[in-house]
């Protein structure tokens, strides 16, 4: 069955049903055989925020823990070298932390935190998780107001990585944001910072995007969801809805393709997770309803966390009284899958999960419970021991040239044996023809298409994209542009 590519690259289609509340596809589906026992990562109880990162280099997991121990604050650092089926602890830092935030990044678990008006960092081993201790804790900087929240998004994922970014808000309602080098010596502000801005703060890396490397979403002074880049300098997008949003942000990047989740608070009186999508590297936003909402769980207060790594997709989670709750969309658009309910606890609707990328198709999720509130760990599949996927690193696609008149000639190579269709869409999602199918030896392809479709009659002018599906890693694509 030929998949549907929804990609809306139209400002027409933002008067149509993309505004609607109602979830397509939000069957709910109670947690299945993909999803194991949850794991504890620690017995510290009063956890107030979670982060997690993974090392792909190493296949080390790695997270982070606010605590509360006897009325002191407590920075805990976890590592788990069996793709998270146990877990050590590093290291317990006695900091009253007002918030934290952890990246992988050149070797390093980097941890940052807020103390008042200054933030610090301090970093540990991704090969074993020993602490840095000639590193120590370093200042990232202060400007002498109270930070509220702070975000670190580094270029891991781009060969080589570059920077390591840290935003924050502070008191004085004002977004900033530095970058580092390779060495996190030293650190550089980005200008111009942006004013007006309430709360809500997350980043992500841009793989394959390198004139804009991160993201950010934010609320700002008015509760509007607004979405920001780095590339020479700052440049913010929003608001990205009509109706005001409550506490919450997250924010997911993949090349061109950037989606912002963020929360909402309905007429009567229920939280949803609402979404955001520009498909065109931030010139076009589209509102596209509800990911999570009353329909799937009763219990939430809109709180998200998603991620777009290594293009296999957009991994999101809610979280719930009900219990915590996962999604997935396919990359570069599609239907959402059924929301699962897979922890065995019920999680704190208050306190933002953690979720990334573990291996091919695995999305591990860190979230707190209600009772307790402990931190707990699960995956969407447990990946074979010492195996990790890498099929997606060997399947290239590209159109040459990508702006046409009568044909466009489309390379793709294959790493292994696969069983492929190569197709072409429209902006509507709507099928035009396939031009290769079948299993397909490892090696160099190309297929010409020269503007018609399955019947042989010539398309009208403007965007396509060839889609190339394979039983291994779903779907990639690339824009074309028929001119005539």
């Amino acid at each position: 069955m030929k998949r549907y590519i929804l990609v809306f690259v139209c400002f027409l289609l933002m008067f149509s049903v993309l505004f609607s509340e109602d979830v397509k596809g939000s069957e709910l589906e109670t947690s299945s055989t993909r999803w194991g026992d949850d794991i504890r990562i620690a017995e510290w109880d009063s956890v107030n925020a979670v982060v997690f990162d993974v090392d792909y280099s190493t296949g080390n997991l790695f997270a982070a823990l606010n605590s509360t121990y006897g009325g002191t604050g407590v920075l805990t650092v976890h590592i788990s070298v069996d793709t998270g089926k146990t877990w050590s602890q590093i290291t317990a830092v006695g900091w009253d932390a007002d918030d934290i935030d952890a990246a992988v990044f050149k070797d390093y678990f980097y941890v940052a935190h807020v103390t008042g008006s200054a933030v610090f960092i301090g970093r540990y081993n991704t090969s074993d998780g020993t602490a840095d201790n000639s590193y120590g804790y370093r200042l990232v900087f202060n400007e002498g107001v109270s930070v509220r929240e702070i975000a670190l998004a580094s270029t891991e994922d781009f060969s080589p990585p570059t920077r390591l970014y840290c935003f924050a808000i502070t008191d004085d309602d004002s977004l900033r944001c530095y970058w580092s080098d390779t060495a996190v010596t030293s650190w550089t502000t980005v200008e111009p910072g942006v004013d007006n801005t309430s709360r809500g703060l997350d980043a992500c890396c841009n793989e394959g995007y390198s004139s804009e490397e991160v993201w950010c979403s934010y609320i700002n002074t008015n509760n509007r969801a607004f979405a920001g880049s780095v590339g020479a300098t700052f440049t913010s997008y929003g608001p990205l809805d009509d109706e005001p949003t409550t506490g919450k942000t997250s924010i997911g990047a993949y090349n061109d393709i950037i989606m912002v989740l963020y929360s909402y608070l309905g007429g009567d009186l229920y939280y949803s997770v609402r979404s955001c999508t520009s498909y065109n590297g931030g010139l076009n936003w589209f509102p596209e309803g509800s990911v999570f909402d009353s329909t799937i769980t009763t219990e939430t207060y809109g709180v998200s966390d998603i991620t777009a790594r290594k293009g296999e997709g957009f991994g999101a989670v809610s979280p719930s009284r009900d219990g915590c709750f996962y999604r997935h969309r396919g990359y570069p658009s599609g239907a959402w899958s059924p929301a699962t309910l897979f922890s065995e606890h019920d999680a704190n609707p208050w306190i933002k999960p953690s979720i990334e990328r573990v291996a091919e198709n695995s999305y591990g999720i860190i979230y707190v419970d209600d009772s307790t509130q402990g931190a707990w760990f699960d995956i969407s599949e447990w990946p074979e021991p010492g195996v990790e996927g890498k099929s997606w690193e060997k399947i290239f696609l590209s159109a040459t040239p990508s702006l046409f008149t009568s044909r466009t000639s489309i390379e793709y190579t294959l790493g292994t044996k696969q069983n492929i269709s190569l197709d072409v869409y429209d902006v509507l999602g709507n099928h035009i023809v396939t031009l290769a199918s079948g299993e397909i030896p490892a090696g160099n392809y190309s297929a010409v298409w020269d503007g018609k479709d399955g019947l042989g009659n010539p398309v009208s002018s403007g965007m396509y994209f060839c889609v190339l599906e394979t039983n291994a890693t779903g779907n990639i694509s690339t824009r074309i542009t028929l001119i005539k």
